[in-house]
């Protein structure tokens, strides 16, 4: 299915896709792009977008509140996307109370790339978590303040409560400006676990409280400020890409994430219903859609979203 200028039904935006009060929605292989607004939207169970490029959606005249998604409702499940290029607004935004975003590549917003904060009803409830698995987030540097210091936003912007846990496991996060922060834990009720992921381009880890944020076997830049609860670091200004510039951030042979990360049974989150399960890190993004088998599993994963 392809989707593109959706015109204004309700809401001030037309979306290309809406979910109202659904259970358990899914769209799959579809194309949704130029729109006031990409996917928006809420499901009293579980949306689940899957093998879907979502691009290129805002409106100038809702500047800043316009996204590729704008999700509410209970669970969300975002699976082998392509999002990217929201042109006023920010790549993933969800209010939901459970997220889990796994084996996206997420790139080029106008305003920070994935937004998880507050929604009364919604996540102030207990295990308002979010999980982000094999995903590769890019940003690029738009000048000025925009897209200056938001990456990933973990908490509030109403200061209504968040009652959960942000979990990253082999991810691949790329900051194209030093000044911004990877991950930024906007309340107090919010925690960070972070493991195997790959944190180049900018020294600034993580906003928030310190003690909120803990994991291992995480690479970032040599010169990053890390939390005191961050365990087994590789500092290297060079993961051992094999073609940034490109970006192409498979890993080369020889590279330092190479069978350096936690094995996979720590990588333990919490569900929307405070089930505890533990992360398959079994697959890949593949652009421009879909993805590729991660290599056998082996003792030590490779760290970040790429494996050999």
């Amino acid at each position: 299915a392809y989707v593109a200028r959706g015109s204004a039904v309700f809401d001030n935006n037309g979306a290309g896709v809406r979910f109202n009060g659904s259970l358990n929605a899914t769209d799959r292989n579809c194309k949704i792009t130029y729109c006031d607004m990409g996917l928006q939207g809420n499901d009293r169970e579980t949306a689940t977008i899957e093998h879907s490029e979502i691009a290129f959606n805002g409106t100038k005249d809702f500047d800043g509140y316009s996204h590729n998604f704008y999700m509410m409702g209970n669970a969300v499940t975002v699976r082998q996307c392509w999002i990217h290029d929201a042109l006023f607004g920010q790549c993933y935004k969800s209010r939901a109370h459970y997220n889990e975003l796994w084996y996206n590549y997420i790139c080029d917003s106008a305003e920070g790339e994935i937004c998880l904060i507050d929604h009364k009803g919604d996540t102030d409830r207990p295990d308002s978590n979010s999980v982000l698995v094999g995903n590769v987030v890019v940003s690029k540097d738009r000048g000025g303040s925009r897209n200056a210091s938001k990456y990933i936003d973990f908490g509030t912007d109403t200061g209504a409560p968040h009652l959960g846990t942000l979990y990253c496991f082999n991810n691949t996060f790329i900051a194209g400006t030093p000044r911004i922060t990877f991950v930024g834990l906007s309340t107090s009720d919010v925690k960070a676990v972070l493991i195997n992921n790959i944190f180049n381009g900018s020294g600034k880890l993580a906003g928030g409280k310190s003690s909120d944020v803990k994991g291992s076997h995480n690479v970032c830049g040599g010169g990053a400020n890390l939390p005191a609860a961050l365990a087994n670091t590789i500092k290297s200004d060079t993961p051992g890409f094999a073609d940034a510039a490109q970006r192409n951030f498979h890993l080369r042979p020889g590279a330092p994430c190479l069978n350096a990360g936690a094995p996979a049974d720590k990588l333990v989150f919490r569900n929307g219903a405070g089930k505890e399960l533990t992360a398959s890190v079994d697959r890949q993004p593949l652009i421009p859609l879909g993805s590729e088998p991660r290599p056998p599993k082996k003792a030590a994963l490779d760290i970040g979203a790429y494996g050999q």
